[in-house]
């Protein structure tokens, strides 16, 4: 099965979650990053903004907020096809991008240096994922430049319905170091 196939495949399992099944296993979610060690000591949350039937980002978000952590969400400069880096605040308006994703109006960037400071942990969204931790994402490649920068702490975050073992990592891919599914938390062993 090619990557384009289970994209496919994966999208449209998600897209028939039921609403009160994905805001409970959307709630799941949130409580299980909240419970790691690595959220308690953390003092910048890299979350994405949830669109279609991705997992509802706004509660953990909410809840690093009230914990007072500083929340920062990727957008994507169309012009130099790159991933930026937003602060995100409690009255920030956001809006479609031109893909659809929400995103901050205020563009307050911050330098991506700043957060490889073993203080941040970056929440990655899935289609799917794999026993090795590698994850499928939407192909544009944003997040594999991302994760491969030294000083990240990551978690995917999804459905435990999105595993799959007919996903074949290539060269350029990272593993995460963790999955974060409404079911629980597996963490990557290291060597």
């Amino acid at each position: 099965m090619t990557k384009q196939e289970l994209r496919k495949i994966k999208q449209q399992e998600r897209d028939t979650l039921g609403v009160e099944t994905h805001r409970e296993w959307s709630e799941l979610l949130a409580y299980n990053v909240t419970q790691t060690f690595e959220y308690l000591h953390c003092e910048t949350l890299h979350v994405f903004l949830n669109f279609r039937s991705e997992p509802d980002t706004s509660i953990l978000i909410e809840q690093a907020w009230n914990d007072g952590k500083r929340v920062v969400v990727p957008t994507i400069d169309e012009h130099t096809k790159t991933m930026l880096h937003v602060v995100f605040g409690k009255d920030d308006v956001v809006q479609p991008d031109t893909f659809g994703v929400p995103t901050p109006v205020n563009q307050n960037s911050v330098d991506v240096s700043e957060l490889f400071n073993g203080k941040t942990l970056v929440v990655v969204p899935l289609l799917a994922f794999n026993e090795d931790f590698f994850r499928l994402g939407y192909g544009k490649g944003y997040y594999d430049k991302f994760l491969r920068c030294n000083g990240l702490v990551t978690f995917g975050y999804g459905f435990a319905f999105q595993f799959t073992d007919e996903l074949y990592p290539e060269t350029h891919d990272v593993p995460l170091d963790c999955i974060v599914t409404e079911q629980g938390i597996a963490r990557r062993k290291r060597s």
